[in-house]
């Protein structure tokens, strides 16, 4: 086994034994300790893994940090936008129960225009059946005058 071969993960089958074997590589291949102590070439040259190099694991790295920072100010943007809008409502609620509280309710005011006009009428009923009874007592006045003047 050449000296730069390193330890890159666990072999995924057992061994009679009932042990998880290492497996070293480097590049493409790799190897695993019953391989290397028996020079099974055949069997190495099947075993293949993808290792990944320094620049490409730090990429990873950098694209999953800007991925998570992404996620968290768009949740961060999202709940502020919620609590904003939830103030917005409850100012409008408060406008809307300030209006109903200080303004007459439409059929109270309806009520009371309904007994103006009631009690319009009414005087102005009594106001004509006066006019007739004074215009009837003037005729009489006049009619007696009319009748001394002779």
């Amino acid at each position: 086994m050449p000296a730069n071969k390193t330890l890159v993960r666990f072999y995924q089958s057992q061994t009679s034994a009932g042990a998880f074997l290492p497996v070293f590589g480097s590049g493409s291949c790799t190897y695993s300790l019953n391989d290397v102590a028996s020079h099974n070439t055949t069997h190495i040259a099947q075993k293949r893994v993808l290792v990944m190099g320094e620049d490409i694991k730090w990429l990873i790295g950098i694209l999953a940090s800007i991925a998570v920072s992404f996620i968290i100010a768009l949740i961060a943007s999202f709940r502020s936008l919620a609590v904003s809008i939830k103030a917005d409502d409850d100012a409008l609620h408060e406008r809307i129960n300030r209006t109903r509280d200080d303004y007459v309710h439409r059929v109270g005011l309806d009520g009371h225009v309904n007994q103006l006009r009631e009690g319009m009428k009414e005087l102005k009923e009594e106001t004509w059946e006066s006019a007739k009874e004074t215009n009837k007592r003037l005729d009489q006045v006049l009619a007696a005058l009319a009748q001394e003047k002779k």
